[in-house]
């Protein structure tokens, strides 16, 4: 509805600062990606300059990694200058569909800590003028790490340390449904879940 897409506009305003921010009149680059299917090449339309797609009907949840490298000589910040050799690397979600998360992780081997630092005031301002918030989350929570051999079982949802972004799945059924009826239930919740946009 109205709602949602004016949360895609104001994140789309997120993305062109981001952009701003990381590549300033360079900005419009391709970004990289090993998994993108030629299928979503009729996708691009729809996609920021940073190629992450803006998902205004809540049809979409396979969400890909995208990745771009970022040179401080060609950022738009206070501490960049053009004979900086720092530099570091963007991997962020290929897809914004609200409610869900969008993911972006920042990796350097070769940065002051005075960019990464400048960078992240900046971004950080972007957001919240736009009305979002940075979480900043150990990298546990985004990539869950398998739980200790000890307490594995059959159960794969049981076998990490399942944070927020990964928690399991959980439903409260009715404790007083006989066999057949609980059997019913768990049959159109299948199919329910087997429908679009869940299949």
């Amino acid at each position: 509805g109205a709602r949602r897409s004016a949360l895609i506009a104001r994140f789309a305003r997120i993305l062109a600062g981001l952009e701003e921010l990381c590549f300033g009149a360079g900005a419009g680059r391709t970004p990289s990606s090993s998994s993108t299917p030629p299928s979503f090449a009729s996708d691009q339309a729809k996609r920021s300059p940073m190629g992450v797609q803006l998902n205004a009907k809540g049809d979409r949840f396979l969400v890909r990694r995208l990745s771009r490298s970022v040179k401080v000589s060609g950022m738009n910040m206070s501490s960049a200058h053009a004979q900086s050799r720092d530099w570091f690397e963007l991997f962020y979600d290929d897809l914004f569909s609200p409610p869900k998360p969008f993911i972006l992780v920042m990796q350097w081997m070769v940065c002051s800590s005075v960019h990464l630092v400048n960078f992240r005031l900046k971004f950080t301002r972007i957001c919240e003028d736009n009305g979002f918030r940075v979480l900043r989350l150990p990298i546990a929570s985004l990539f869950p790490q398998p739980a200790p051999p000890e307490v594995w079982s059959t159960e794969k949802e049981t076998n990490f340390d399942r944070l927020a972004f990964h928690s399991p799945r959980l439903m409260r059924l009715p404790g007083s449904l006989s066999p057949e009826a609980r059997g019913e239930l768990n049959a159109r919740l299948l199919e329910a879940w087997l429908r679009p946009p869940l299949g």
